[in-house]
């Protein structure tokens, strides 16, 4: 999280506190607020049976798991708990997905023949020991149950969140927890049952068990002996041995202090110096999970002090890159290396990845594959030339090698290319917007063929009543506008109305104004089509559609063709424009002489016969 420290602004704060990341789990500023470090297991048994007998394992680890720090809700007095983030639990399985509880009720495998258990109870560590043991002792618990050799009735709990709440505030470790079977045991007990089990039971376990367990009772040892034997290498023990270092440097003996171990509120002046002291903890505690710049836990580590490392625990830098040996991950992270240049014609998810033009599929829907295997490939020798296209349209490189934009479009806008422009549906929003830029830039051929491939694209795969095919051609229609080809634009701009125009939205809008301006190019009497826009834009407000873009730069282009327009005319045209992007009101029109001279036209009235259309493509 980037925090800004005080409520100083500007160049005094980035001088006196700066901007810094930090890692932690709640925050003390705020009430209420609070961060997980959440986990995913892969599991065979159903997660309703599987849930509820975690639920021993979730609550007891925290003597290893927790990031220790204050309670967040008690803002008077610094009382230190185990995990401050676990004091936010309400329920042991959450009702709804992202609800606090201890076990989250999300169930997206994310493959097949296998459940996917989410956790988000953990906290966010600095030490690599408790991650280790949070991480690995969860994952040999749910070995265990799946296996039911975990010995459930033994440490059932009476009340999951009555021990969640006691063994948070127990710093001595020595509380005990009701069973359900009415029995008694502390959360050290209990997870000594689970490391017995593991122990015992290692040829149901995966094979580095053992040496998880190793590590597991080394550290369950040690909190046997309090605090001290644990305080260089688990978060929660580091603070709170930081914390009693900085009251024994101020005079204080912090174990003694009942208004800060136990709680109790102190009165008159001495609250007000609790408070600054909590304060002044809790800083501490943000210091503590700085990560740039370094912070105190770095310092400590750089100083050598702490023994938060596991051995064998290596290359963790180059597993931020490199995925596991076995398994999916390997495939997966094999093949978007390799395609990574080919930019977004590809998708991936966790169970596959697909390549949008030529419909390739490979399936990782197992979580142990191996090997790639395709499928589905559509075998058309013109997918390189949509995947070119796609790729200069992003790019908006010139591309002095290969083939040229109309090239590629010329081919992909053929008849036989149906099926493919139907499997480029995905990529008519970009190919369109980006002729619209090359249209702003006087790139006009590029511009053209761009929107054209867009266009018919979208003949193919949408409704003869989607909106986005005459807002296609209206585009199309302003480029050859631009080129002098003012035939053809009309014809562009005479489908767009016969698909849409008895409808009040902002494409038909945009349609007649640029048709206004072609009749005014061509010499033709402009009332009729001045007199529609009268009638449509007395509609307010004008209906967009999805994926529209909210202004429209046409404008600029009656600016490009500004010399062939008269002074009035082209203002008019340019303060539609300012009207249709909502930069004036529509009364601002009045001004303009033809406008107030033109009689309303209905929106169903056909536009007046024009010479004959050139026989072209429909796109």
């Amino acid at each position: 999280m980037i925090e800004r420290l005080g409520a100083l602004d500007g160049a005094r704060a980035r001088r006196d506190l700066g901007e810094f990341l930090r890692q932690g789990n709640v925050d003390y500023a705020s009430e209420g607020t609070t961060w997980a470090s959440h986990e995913n297991y892969l599991c065979w048994m159903s997660p309703l049976e599987l849930r509820p007998r975690l639920m021993p394992h979730l609550v007891s680890r925290i003597v290893f798991t927790g990031g220790g720090g204050f309670d967040p809700f008690d803002t008077s007095r610094p009382r230190f708990v185990l995990s401050p983030r676990l004091l936010f639990m309400r329920q042991g399985v959450a009702e709804v997905c992202g609800g606090r509880g201890l076990v989250d009720p999300k169930n997206e495998p994310l493959c097949a023949g296998f459940h996917r258990q989410h956790l988000i109870c953990g906290d966010s560590l600095r030490g690599h020991l408790g991650t280790f043991l949070r991480l690995g002792t969860t994952a040999l618990v749910i070995g265990l149950v799946e296996a039911r050799c975990e010995g459930d009735p033994d440490v059932k709990l009476a009340s999951p969140l009555a021990a969640l709440s006691t063994i948070t505030r127990d710093v001595s470790l020595g509380k005990r927890l009701r069973l359900a079977n009415g029995r008694y045991a502390t959360a050290l007990a209990i997870q000594r049952h689970y490391l017995l089990r593991a122990r015992r039971n290692l040829e149901v376990l995966p094979d580095w068990a053992s040496a998880v367990c190793d590590v597991w009772q080394e550290t369950l040892d040690r909190l046997l002996s309090g605090v001290d034997a644990v305080a260089d290498r688990l978060d929660w023990a580091i603070k709170f041995t930081v914390y009693r270092n900085r009251a024994t440097r101020r005079g204080m003996s912090w174990p003694s202090r009942r208004s800060v171990m136990t709680g109790l509120a102190p009165r008159g002046a001495a609250r007000a110096a609790t408070t600054g002291w909590r304060a002044e903890l809790c800083e501490l505690d943000t210091r503590f999970g700085q990560l740039y710049p370094p912070g105190l836990f770095d310092a400590l580590d750089e100083a050598g002090v702490l023994q938060h490392r596991v051995p064998g625990v290596i290359d963790v830098d180059r597993a931020v890159t490199c995925p596991p040996a076995q398994g999916r991950a390997f495939v997966r992270g094999t093949v978007i290396t390799r395609l990574a240049a080919a930019g977004d014609a590809w998708i991936c998810a966790w169970d596959g990845i697909s390549d949008l033009l030529s419909m390739a599929h490979l399936d990782l829907s197992h979580p142990f594959v191996e090997q790639e295997q395709w499928s589905g490939c559509l075998d058309d020798p013109r997918i390189t030339l949509a995947r070119r296209i796609v790729s200069l349209a992003r790019s908006h490189d010139a591309a002095s090698t290969g083939p040229s934009i109309r090239e590629c479009a010329e081919s992909l806008c053929e008849p036989s290319a149906r099926v493919l422009r139907r499997h480029m549906a995905h990529f008519a929003v970009d190919l369109n917007d980006s002729g619209v830029g090359r249209r702003g830039e006087g790139r006009l051929e590029d511009a053209e063929w761009l929107i054209r491939t867009a266009l018919a694209i979208n003949i193919d795969v949408l409704t003869d009543t989607s909106p986005l095919i005459p807002h296609r051609r209206c585009n199309l229609a302003t480029v050859l506008l631009l080129q002098g080809r003012l035939d053809e634009a009309l014809e562009q701009l005479e489908l767009a109305w016969q698909a849409i125009g008895s409808q009040y939205n902002v494409t038909t809008a945009r349609i007649l104004t640029v048709r206004l301006a072609v009749a005014l190019l061509r010499g033709e009497a402009p009332e009729f089509f001045v007199g529609q826009l009268k009638s449509h834009l007395a509609i307010h407000l004008l209906r967009p559609f999805p994926r529209h873009e909210t202004r429209s730069a046409t404008g600029q282009v009656f600016e490009s063709l500004g010399a062939r327009f008269s002074d009035a005319d082209l203002a008019l045209l340019m303060q539609i424009m300012a009207v249709l992007n909502t930069d004036q009101p529509v009364e601002s029109l009045d001004e303009h002489p033809r406008w107030q001279e033109a009689e309303a036209v209905p929106l169903a009235a056909p536009w007046p016969a024009t010479q004959a259309f050139l026989d072209v493509l429909p796109w």
